[in-house]
């Protein structure tokens, strides 16, 4: 019997990350859909602590996850499907380092808060919640792009 090949193109695997970011959003969008607690509570530096492991974890699967999009040729195979895309496309790769340092950002502020350091954010919580969307936002027109193209190379042939 023969093996079918099980090595994803690019654009499945994305679509494949782009689904767990889904999941990873979600669980630290609904963390800090909790009130947090205040400065000096005791459960504040816990608090702080889990948020902070939450964000490390995004911040290196986000690492990793742009560091493969821009060295697997992902976004040369679309400028080359798609020319009109190369404005979206360079857009699209220069939020990489963007996101990343505004989740570094939110980082050291769930660090501040855990020490109950003065200084704290009052808008830590909407702050996650900001990049978490515009990290949403990213990843769709992402996909978007990608469907774009894919759906159009499919129509060629007929």
């Amino acid at each position: 019997m023969a093996r079918t090949d099980t090595k994803k193109t690019p654009f499945e695997q994305v679509r494949r990350e782009h689904d767990e970011f889904k999941a990873m959003i979600a669980g630290i969008r609904e963390f800090v859909e909790h009130p947090r607690p205040g400065v000096g509570d005791p459960e504040g530096h816990s608090w702080a602590v889990d948020l902070s492991r939450l964000l490390v974890s995004l911040h290196d699967k986000l690492v990793g996850h742009f560091h493969h999009e821009e060295q697997s040729g992902l976004f040369e195979t679309l400028a080359d499907r798609e020319p009109g895309s190369i404005r979206r496309i360079e857009s699209l790769k220069g939020e990489h380092g963007e996101i990343l340092g505004q989740v570094r950002e939110l980082m050291s502020g769930a660090l501040r808060y855990s020490e109950g350091a003065p200084g704290d954010d009052p808008h830590l919580r909407q702050r996650v919640t900001a990049i978490l969307d515009r990290l949403g936002d990213h990843e769709i027109a992402e996909t978007e792009l990608m469907q774009t193209v894919e759906y159009r190379d499919l129509g060629t042939g007929d």
